[in-house]
């Protein structure tokens, strides 16, 4: 599941509580409360007044007077009198209420019943006809917390919706909102006991009432229920209840017992209890314990014109409607029926909280609670629907004549197809009419019907009547790109992708379709639940004859059209109706081979294809684009004639005529069609596909068997395995059911792999089914496709036949089925090996066959053999080590005996053993078939053992060599050949073939030992005797053993002593293995009721046998058993003992500790490590040994608790709840978060322990509990602090300080009181307060005490909002006593560390600080660590004249100053700026200044504007300027101040770490339009990065200023003065409040807006709020009045507001609504910018995809800016992607005007310089001058770059051949006045005066 599907959200959920908690606390009384019930109502004249007006608006209408159905106005929406008065008091209504949907509103119950059940939510059908839909989030409380639980990764079960409701089930709902969706109104509910028992308490529920809850837990008696409380919980006892019900079900129940002091109340489910418990009159309820669905006994109290009034339970009343009154239509039956004081029962229909209204029902299945099932549906047509009740203006209520009747209803609406007022005067009661049913309250069982015309004549009227595949004609609604809307029917509207506009596509759908005109489509998919019509208007589907694929079950060779969805390289994807789709493989797509699907494919494009394979169960559909010829009808005869003359199991020859991937086509007899299955041409699977590939068309296959034939296509299913056509051939394997006999072995092929069984076909459709435990001779597990596949040739014996339902029952066990005698499985094999084996040209193979001896050079001697080289180096030999035993060595050729040859490598295994090679003169003998004979290995192959026997058996002197299989038809006998065997042991060799080659089978049976102990009778058995076995079954944790005519049971913990063998005990065993020694332990009896008969009252007694093979037992003395397995007397607690898991489950082990006892590991004692605990079936697997330790020990009810990582005996290392102690080191689960509290920790299966707000966290943070939300369920390490076993409770610390030992020396944690003194600066949570003081928890046990004076500076209207409980302060202590009484005080004022007096602030003090805000007179500085601000005027910011302060300073900029004077009394403080007060500072650094930490030169570097700028006057001579600027003690300022447009960097400029530090929240306020978002304060500041990653941005600031005209800078610079000007505003406003009363609360804001409502800073700032609260919906709220409310001529302050929304629902909301608000921002904003934001904010969140995703659109929608491909190449370089970054230039330059090129290029160079590699760079800056030489800021460019990098000999280079160039005057001397700043810094006197020399020529040059 996935959290978007089920909507759901922490915040939506706490957000919809609390809001319904505060309407129901101003609406409902609370039970405990003491106001009385009946309050007398004052009725003063004006209410009298207005409340005859308003039901004078009522007047009675119709002929039918009895009925008084009454027309009400707009004015009025209710029809009751005012609220309590309709519940209390006596006076009636003048009519029932009916509902609808305005008269809905939120928090009021209903009973309703369940309409429909669907994946992620309900239809709940409500009273009157209303239906309403309940979110699977919304079923209960404990279902939501698994839903959020399930969202997060966490494995849990989540229940279907349809395994807890039944579709008619009542149920009860409360209304959580009317909305409108789609044009029509839906009411969204809710069934979670949090809100359906809102109201209730432990002190106000009586014992009996109904109440509705969730299962929480499920417990060993019962259930623990969820009943919407959090200190109150019910029991319900497994016998109180009839259905199962797991965690998060609903369910309804009576109260039987409270339990107050354990708060628990004992509830009754049971259905019975449920539906009969009525509501004493006697018992004291207030209106809001009152529920829908309480059955109550009530007195008839006055007659409605429409129904009944009823009082119940002595002072409610209520209303019963005509329609839920059983068998009436009109008054008068009411009257005939009822009178006045009759005891009637009726069920609450619903509950209006709010107007205080309840409405009951009489109706038998509301009152019984069963629903009746009603005979008719939506859409049937009514014939004859009896008039009962004629409402002249409003319809007429009719009785549909079914078996019961039903009600029915007509609305004026619906009465004809002309627009009538009234119904016409000619209708009577009793006439009959035809309608249509056009929908059906479930809940009240009453129908609306439709008599129109145009609804009863309309063939389509639900989308269950559409038709899949059926053309239908309709008329465009609506034309888009995307889609074409088609209205078929007034009810039918369906859709046509774009897609499937048409076969060949369409361009402009718009100018191709027009609304309104007719449509032929055909029906391609079809969604009734979710009324979704997809349909397709391609020609060729619409008009195609063929049949259509509308699902995975296809006959085989079906033809139909197809429309290509995707093509890949290796094939196409096609799509069929019902979102069919099918695979067509590359060799599939053409009778040619197509190099290059994608040139002769396209999406879009239909096609005939024909289906090769179908698989409804796994949802596969293999197709094939080569359709064959069509046959003619005497061509279709012939076959049929030719097909006749077949038989099954007859060989025929066939020719190839098309090869695919899935088989082989051929013809026969030139008519019939054959197929060959790919998995039919081999026995052996590894030989399928090379036989394939030898195979061409046209080939002449002979011998095929036919195993199926198929009249209707007229084509045959034929195979070419070996073992087939054998048995065929000797008639050994049946045709038809009667053949079959019991008893027999008979070849076939499986069909089909289930997790019960294996199908497995024979000829025809003669299939068997062998169950999982007849399949193997050892244990295997579900996962039954590990064993066998489709296709495998088997070998099957017949265990049963049922001549009734034709069925067979096979036995697939190789012990049984594999006769060891027959050879055929490895003739088989060599026969495929020849038709797929390969070989070398031009070698005589005869001449190496095996068996022959040949001559070899040697190579090479190796340590594991040698190697040969044979026929002159064409072949290579290899002789295995053991093969070289008694061999010479020495010589050069020698003789070599041929093993095995591998044709196709060339490579042939031998022998150079003299006894292979000479073998041994002696008499010949005979070799039989079934002869046992010895035989020596010599090779181990993979699929075969070769042996050589002696060279007795043969003509000649040499040992013949025999082929032994590794595996059978139905199993590996060997599955690791090369572990089981070993060359040169002897073995027993059964000869199974003695034809080409000799053929035989290792003889595993062992030697029979009679053992004359045994005996037959269970009475000769004894303990402690040894006996031999065979295995007969294996289970899984039991094997079966025979010995003799007895059995035997070893149980998996009696098979090994070593636990620490990974595999599984029976491993290594399998059935029919021999077992030659185990010892009986254990012979007793059971009791069995295995064919028991029906006489017979006790089960018999059977005796059962146990043994063990364990070493140690039978190694103990003979006729004992020692060292046997733990037994319930036995085991003692504390023991350690070693045991075999027998499962592993979410939430610890089972693991067998002997057969009799199973023991129980929780999770928390499985290990101490998180990972282990986390991913605990990587660790840990069924049959998996381990050594535990015995916690706890129940004999009686056979309970055993175990504990792993107790044995381990560490003792700061808790293992039971007694051992816990203070400093210890434990793992817990995280069981419960409160975020106000702390996080409750599961520590042992009934033990847990809290960690505190304050011990969360070595820093405290804001909402410390907050990141832990998500994490309910993982494991943590925890601290022990402290351990109360009186209450039970533990607290606990997740500190890094003290779970790893590390030290805090920024919040070092306090422990006890003394560690305070007064002046401490001390940090805490708020852990209450009232209007007096509050507390603040400055650890777990130690609290401050903070009188309300000294919370703030200001004074606090509500101090309880501004300090909330769990809020984090910061306070110092002023008291403190012996007793550990604390007080505090968080007057910012007093708690500023370090904080600076004003009295220590003196004139000539040099102080550093901010620029608070910038004024026409002057700049205003925040003074660093003091809080005082200063004014620098005008006069003292520079030793020059300046005219404009916001060209040299920005809000923020860290400055240094020196104090002129100070003015105590009004605490102002003048300062200045000047350079030259800080002239001595900078020489004593100034020797540092020349060298930076990373060996960089720190120079000063003028921005290429500078340079290229013609603007700066050139009155001043250049000789001047060179005479001032060569004065050596003309050093370079630290605090220079520079002049608009330049820019230099200044070491000073920013503050260091430590002084970064010092900023506070108010200091740091950089609100640039494009910045990034910072989520804590939601301020907008610039990203802090590495050198780098600030390089690269330092290109991204100016790329779109460079896009705009330079004409525009006018229109920019007086833009940001305006901004500026808007800043200054707030900024203003915000200084007037202090940090304690700068906006905390709602009401804050709302101020604040109220005077800036175009301010994005203050709106997001409010956005921010609301986040920090949880409350998501109310920051989107504040999102979208700021979009409203922000003036349009704001497009700024708009883009910010867009921009924080975006990122808001990036963090927290889901994708679909970030989505919603990117969509809009393109629709409200320019593009660009908006893109580039939410680029930006995907690459904050690390959405890297997304982000590149965007950088494509951009470069596509905004190709000719340069600014989209600069940053889609800087992201590039950031994603470590130089080559694709690279790649990107040549096309950006392509798309990009010729005149952006320069400017294009240069920033690349400049990335190369910066973060890409430097000598790329300096290559591409090379070649712009080289071609734009005199392009001067591309020598200013190149220059700053190679000055960064700091080598001086190449920036003199540079600088040399600048000076050279043909510039300007100006920029002449701009390249001079450089050069010598370069060399008065990092020069001597000869370059300073070869630079002097230099422009003295240039001047004597330019000017004479």
């Amino acid at each position: 599941f996935n959290s978007s599907i089920y909507n759901i959200s922490n915040d939506n959920h706490l957000m919809s509580y609390q809001t319904n908690k505060r309407k129901r606390t101003e609406d409902l009384p609370r039970g405990g409360d003491d106001t009385p019930l009946v309050r007398p109502v004052k009725k003063s004249k004006k209410s009298k007044k207005r409340k005859n007006k308003k039901w004078s608006s009522i007047k009675r209408s119709g002929r039918h007077q009895e009925m008084g159905v009454y027309k009400q106005s707009d004015e009025s929406s209710e029809g009751s009198v005012d609220g309590i008065d309709a519940i209390i008091s006596t006076k009636a209504p003048k009519k029932a209420p009916l509902l609808t949907y305005k008269r809905i509103s939120e928090g009021m119950l209903f009973l309703g019943s369940v309409e429909e059940i669907n994946e992620y939510d309900l239809v709940i059908s409500l009273p009157d006809n209303i239906s309403g839909t309940v979110s699977i989030a919304e079923i209960s409380d404990t279902l939501t917390d698994i839903l959020i639980a399930e969202s997060e990764g966490v494995e849990v079960d989540v229940p279907e919706l349809s395994d807890i409701f039944t579709v008619g089930e009542f149920i009860k709902v409360s209304v959580l909102a009317v909305k409108r969706s789609r044009g029509s109104l839906v009411v969204e509910l809710t069934m979670r006991e949090s809100i359906l028992n809102y109201g209730l308490d432990i002190a106000s529920i009586p014992e009996k009432m109904p109440i509705h809850g969730s299962i929480k837990s499920v417990e060993d008696h019962g259930y623990i229920v969820s009943l919407g409380f959090e200190d109150f919980s019910g029991f319900l006892p497994r016998d109180k209840i009839e259905k199962e019900v797991q965690v998060g079900y609903p369910i309804d129940a009576i109260v039987t017992d409270i339990k107050k002091k354990q708060k628990i109340a004992f509830i009754d489910a049971s259905t019975k209890r449920v539906v009969d418990t009525t509501i004493k009159s006697d018992e004291m309820y207030m209106f809001n314990m009152l529920r829908p669905g309480f059955l109550i006994k009530a007195t008839v109290s006055k007659y409605l014109p429409n129904g009944l009034w009823l009082k119940f339970m002595g002072y409610f009343v209520g209303a019963v409607n005509i329609f839920h009154i059983p068998g009436v239509y009109n008054s008068e039956e009411i009257y005939d029926k009822y009178q006045k004081g009759d005891k009637v029962y009726a069920r609450i229909l619903y509950i209006d909280v709010v107007n205080k209204k309840i409405v009951l029902s009489l109706l038998s299945q509301i009152r019984t609670l069963e629903p009746v099932e009603i005979a008719v549906e939506v859409g049937d047509i009514i014939e004859s629907a009896v008039i009962k009740r004629i409402d002249s203006s409003i319809g007429i209520a009719v009785e549909i004549p079914t078996e019961p009747p039903i009600s029915g209803y007509v609305h004026i609406s619906k009465y004809s197809d002309k627009r009538l007022k009234s119904v016409p005067k000619n209708v009577n009661v009793g006439d009959t009419v035809k309608a249509r049913i056009m929908s059906i309250g479930y809940c009240d069982n009453i129908v609306q019907l439709s008599m129109r015309r145009i609804h009863i004549n309309q063939p389509l009227f639900r989308y269950e009547d559409v038709e899949l595949g059926s053309i239908i004609t309709g008329s465009i609604k609506k034309v888009s790109d995307k889609a074409i809307l088609v209205k078929l029917t007034p009810t039918i509207t369906g859709f046509v992708p774009r897609s499937h506009m048409s076969d060949f596509g369409v361009k402009d759908p718009v100018s191709r379709f027009s609304v309104g005109s007719r449509i032929t489509c055909r029906v391609l998919q079809i969604d009734p639940s979710d009324k979704k019509l997809v349909l397709t208007h391609k020609k060729t589907i619409v008009q195609s004859e063929l049949p259509i694929i509308t699902s995975y079950d296809v006959p085989r060779f079906t033809i139909s059209h197809g429309t290509i969805l995707h093509v890949s390289p290796t094939g196409c994807i096609v799509g069929f109706f019902n979102d069919v789709k099918g695979r067509v493989h590359i060799s599939d797509l053409s009778a040619r081979h197509i190099k290059d699907p994608q040139k002769s494919f396209k999406p879009g494009q239909v096609i005939r294809c024909r289906v090769l394979q179908s698989n409804l169960s796994t949802g596969k559909l293999k197709i094939s684009f080569v359709i064959p010829v069509e046959k003619t009808d005497e061509m279709i005869e012939e076959i049929k004639s030719n097909l006749n003359n077949i038989t099954l199991g007859q060989f025929v020859t066939g020719k190839i005529t098309m090869i695919q991937s899935v088989g082989v086509n051929v013809i026969i007899n030139s008519t019939i069609e054959g197929y060959i299955p790919l998995q039919n041409l081999s026995d052996h699977r590894k030989f399928c596909i090379p036989i394939r590939k030898k195979l061409n068309v046209g080939d002449t296959l002979e011998d095929l068997l036919v195993l199926n034939k198929n009249e209707e296509t007229g084509s045959l299913l034929l195979t070419m395995k070996y073992s087939m056509k054998e048995a065929a051939a000797n008639n050994k394997i049946p045709s038809t059911f009667e053949e079959v006999e019991e008893g027999k072995i008979y070849n076939g092929i499986v069909k089909n792999v289930t997790a019960f069984g294996v199908y497995v076909g024979f000829l025809g459709d003669v299939v068997g089914l062998a169950f999982r435990a007849l399949l193997t001779d050892f244990y295997c597990d579900d996962n039954l496709n590990k064993y066998f596949y489709p296709g495998q040739s088997v070998r099957a014996y017949v265990v049963e036949t049922k001549e009734d339902s034709q069925q067979i029952s096979l036995n697939l066990k190789p012990s049984l089925c594999c006769s060891k005698i027959s050879p055929s499985f490895m003739e088989s094999y060599f026969e495929d090996h020849k038709l797929c084996e390969r070989k070398r040209e031009g070698i005589n193979w005869k001449q190496y066959s095996a068996g022959k001896v040949v001559e070899g050079t040697i190579l090479q001697i190796a340590e594991i053999g040698v190697i040969l080289s044979l026929d002159d180096g064409n072949l290579t030999g290899f002789a295995h080590k053991e093969q070289i035993k008694g061999a010479d060595l020495t010589a050069t050729t020698i003789e070599c005996f041929v093993l095995d040859v591998n044709k196709r490598k060339g490579i042939l295994d031998v022998s150079l053993r003299p006894e292979l090679i000479n073998g041994e003169n002696q008499e010949p003998s005979e070799l039989n078939v079934g002869d046992s004979v010895s035989a020596v290995i010599e090779l181990i192959q993979t699929d075969y053992v070769i042996l050589s026997i002696d060279s007795k058996y043969g003509n000649g002197s040499i040992r013949k060599l025999v082929y032994a299989p590794t595996s059978s038809y139905n199993d590996k006998l060997y599955s690791r050949p090369f572990d089981v065997f070993r060359i040169g042991a002897k073995k027993k060799l059964l000869v199974t073939s003695i034809d080409s080659k000799i053929l035989g089978t290792i003889d595993t049976r062992p030697k029979r030992k009679r053992n004359v102990s045994m005996k037959n009778s269970l009475k000769d058995v004894q303990i402690g005797m040894e006996v031999s076995g065979v295995v007969r079954d294996i289970f899984k944790t039991t094997m079966i053993v025979t010995f003799g005519h007895l059995k035997a049971n070893i149980h998996i913990t009696e098979v090994r002593d070593d636990h620490t063998i990974p595999t599984h005990p029976f491993s290594d065993f399998h059935q029919g293995m021999e077992i030659p020694k185990m010892r009986i332990i254990e012979i007793g009896q059971r009791r069995s009721r295995k064919f028991l008969p029906l006489s017979q009252s006790k089960p018999k007694k059977v005796s059962v046998i146990r043994a063990s093979i364990r070493p140690s037992v039978l190694n103990g003395p003979q006729g004992h058993v020692v060292n046997s397995t733990p037994t319930w007397k036995s085991l003692s607690k504390g023991q350690i003992a070693h045991g075999w898991i027998h499962e592993v489950l979410n939430d610890g082990l089972w693991i067998h500790v002997s057969a009799d006892i199973r023991g129980r590991v929780f999770i928390l004692d499985v290990s101490n490590d998180v990972q282990v605990l986390s991913n605990l079936k990587d660790h840990y697997a069924p049959g998996q040994g381990v050594t535990f330790k015995v916690m706890r020990i129940d004999a009686k009810r056979e309970v055993v608790d175990l504990s792993i990582k107790a044995v381990e005996e560490d003792e700061n290392v808790p293992y039971t709840p007694n051992e816990i102690e203070e400093g210890m080191i434990i793992t817990g689960r995280i069981s419960r978060v409160v975020l106000k509290s702390g996080i409750n920790i599961q520590l042992f299966s009934h033990v847990y322990g809290r960690a505190f707000l304050t011990d969360i966290y070595d820093d405290f943070k804001l909402d410390p509990c907050i990141p832990y939300v998500n994490k309910v369920g993982e494991f943590v390490k925890c601290y022990v602090l402290g351990v109360d076993k009186k209450s039970n409770r533990v607290d606990l610390s997740l500190r890094p300080t003290r779970v790893y030992n590390r030290k805090n020396k920024n919040n070092p944690e306090i422990k006890n009181a003394s560690q305070l003194t007064p002046g401490t600066i001390v940090k805490g949570y708020i852990s209450s307060i009232d209007e007096k003081t509050a507390f603040v928890a400055l650890s777990r046990n130690i609290s401050g005490r903070v009188f309300v004076s000294n919370l703030s500076d200001k004074f606090i209207k509500n101090p309880a909002k501004a300090f909330p409980v769990g809020k984090l302060v910061v306070g110092m202590v002023t008291k403190w006593s012996k007793k550990g009484l604390i007080d505090l005080t968080l007057k910012k004022s007093l708690v500023q560390e370090k904080s600076i007096p004003f009295s220590a602030l003196t004139p000539g003090m040099k102080i550093k600080g901010w620029v608070k805000r910038i004024t026409d007179f002057g700049v205003f500085i925040t003074i660093q660590n003091c809080g005082v601000i200063g004014l620098c005027h005008i006069s003292e910011v520079s030793d020059e004249h300046t005219d404009d302060l916001n060209n040299i300073f920005a809000v923020g900029d860290f400055v240094k100053a020196q104090i002129i004077r100070t003015n105590p009394k009004k605490k102002q403080v003048s300062l200045s700026l000047k350079p030259s007060h800080f002239i001595d500072d900078s020489s004593d650094e100034s020797s540092q200044e020349s060298i930076s930490d990373n060996n960089s030169l720190d120079l000063e570097v003028s921005s290429s504007e500078e340079s290229s700028s013609e603007e700066e006057s050139l009155g001043e001579d250049i000789d001047h300027v060179l005479k001032e600027t060569s004065t050596p003690s003309r050093k370079r300022k630290k605090n220079e101040i520079q002049k608009p447009g330049k820019k230099k960097i200044i070491k000073d400029e920013y503050p260091s770490d430590e002084e970064q530090s010092a900023f506070s929240d108010e200091e740091v306020e950089n609100t640039a339009a494009h910045a990034t978002m910072l989520w804590e304060n939601f301020r907008f500041q610039n990203e802090e990065s590495s050198s780098s990653e600030s390089d690269a941005m330092d290109l991204e600031e100016n790329l779109d200023s460079e896009e705009e005209d330079e004409s525009k800078s006018k229109k920019r610079k007086s833009k940001r003065k305006t901004e500026q000007k808007q800043r200054e505003d707030l900024e203003e406003k915000e200084d007037e409040m202090l940090d304690d009363s700068r906006p905390v609360e709602q009401e804050d804001f709302e101020k604040l807006l109220f005077e800036n409502h175009n301010s994005s800073y203050a709106w997001i700032q409010y956005m921010a709020h609301w986040i920090k609260l949880a409350e998501i919906e109310k920051a989107r709220a504040v999102a979208e009045r700021a979009l409203k409310k922000i003036d349009a001529s704001e497009q700024t302050e708009k883009f910010n507001v867009w921009v924080a929304y975006m990122n808001m629902e990036n963090s927290f909301g889901s994708k679909d609504s970030l989505n919603d608000v990117f969509n809009r921002a393109l629709s409200y904003n320019e593009k660009k910018p908006i893109y580039q934001s939410a680029i930006q904010m995907y690459q904050k969140s690390n959405n890297i995809e997304k982000a590149e995703e965007l950088h494509k659109v951009l470069i596509k929608k905004f190709k000719s800016h340069k600014s989209v491909w600069i940053r889609y190449i800087i992201f590039l370089f950031r994603q470590n992607k130089p080559e694709e970054a690279r790649n990107l230039l040549p096309r950006a330059l392509k798309s990009l005007p010729r005149r952006k090129h320069i400017q294009t290029i240069s920033k690349v160079a400049q990335l190369e310089f910066k973060i890409g590699q430097v000598e790329r760079g300096r290559t591409m800056f090379e070649d712009l001058i080289g071609s734009y030489a005199k392009r001067a800021d591309l020598w200013n460019i190149y220059i700053d770059h190679e000055t960064r990098l700091g080598d001086i000999e190449r920036i003199r280079r540079l600088y040399m051949r600048v000076i050279t160039m043909k510039f300007s005057k100006k920029k002449m001397k701009n390249f001079f006045k450089r050069f010598l700043r370069f060399e008065t810094n990092y020069g001597d006197e000869s370059t300073i005066a070869f630079v002097k020399q230099k422009a003295e020529e240039f001047i004597e040059a330019r000017y004479g």
